[in-house]
């Protein structure tokens, strides 16, 4: 039974950890997409949108 609980809160932070970086990434890119140039944005703010890339990565493997 102590397994079971264990487990739980593994996939508790887990949890947590993927919704985070969810929302770290709509932080990061969505005022870039929400401009009209956002292709010119994505150019200027190269770093910013790879760190939002990867962090929308994280949460797709963190929240299966």
């Amino acid at each position: 039974m102590n397994g079971n609980k264990k487990d739980a809160r593994i996939v508790g932070v887990l949890f947590i950890i993927g919704t985070a970086a969810g929302m770290f990434s709509l932080l990061l890119v969505g005022p870039i997409l929400g401009d009209p140039n956002y292709l010119i944005k994505f150019s200027e703010n190269k770093n910013q949108v790879i760190i939002g890339v990867l962090s929308i990565l994280t949460m797709g493997l963190l929240l299966p």
